[in-house]
């Protein structure tokens, strides 16, 4: 049977810097996502969970905590997703923290575009002397764009390295960029609409976004 989505549940705070990332999935399912989707009209399969994680402390890994398991959910997303895409146009997956992002993308040989739909700057977020809970939470310093810090266990995760590419990732609705920030996208040429581009004028930040999308097959939207 066709679905017109798959969903994926992936009950892990591994990438964060607190427990509680993890109950989102189920969440979700007991307000009543499923039968939204349903009741809208479309086809939902169900997939479940991957198998989670709640965050502890990782005193042997302190600048990276969970980084591990962060991997592991991850590799099991992605494995999920590409079971998903061969009866589903379309897949939504429930997280977590955002390091789930990562193998929501990973699909080996073929490309994808990035979406992110962020009002807080955090993908190249850089460490911050004398912030510890910043430095460890895995989920500000992902690698898709090939950053130097990033960590080799969620930056192996993907066919090629970086992943996505540089031009393959688009922030909409950027708000609160620090100059650290700033300064990387600026480095790697990362295509912006701010936030007071959508607020002066919704529709014109509409069609640059879908503009910017139409040269890929894939879209991942990251909220």
């Amino acid at each position: 049977m066709a679905y017109d989505v798959c969903v994926i549940g992936a009950p892990s705070s591994a990438g964060a810097f607190a427990p509680g990332q993890e109950k989102a999935p189920a969440a979700f399912r007991r307000h009543g996502l499923i039968a939204a989707l349903r009741e809208g009209g479309l086809r939902v399969n169900d997939l479940g969970d991957v198998a989670g994680f709640r965050w502890r402390p990782d005193l042997d890994n302190p600048k990276a905590m969970n980084v591990g398991a962060a991997a592991a959910v991850a590799s099991a997303v992605a494995d999920k997703v590409a079971e998903a895409v061969e009866t589903a146009g379309r897949v939504l997956v429930l997280g977590g923290d955002c390091t789930v992002e990562l193998g929501t993308g990973r699909r080996s040989g073929e490309e994808f575009d990035l979406g992110r739909d962020d009002l807080r700057r955090s993908r190249y977020r850089p460490q911050r002397a004398g912030n510890e809970r910043r430095r460890t939470r895995l989920d500000r310093r992902r690698a898709p764009a090939g950053h130097p810090r990033c960590r080799p266990e969620l930056a192996a995760l993907g066919p090629r390295r970086p992943m996505p590419r540089p031009h393959e990732v688009l922030f909409l609705a950027a708000a609160n960029i620090a100059p650290a920030e700033r300064a990387t996208i600026d480095r790697l040429g990362l295509p912006v609409i701010a936030l007071s581009d959508v607020v002066a004028d919704v529709g014109a930040a509409a069609k640059s976004a879908t503009d910017w999308a139409a040269s890929f097959e894939r879209l991942l939207i990251h909220a």
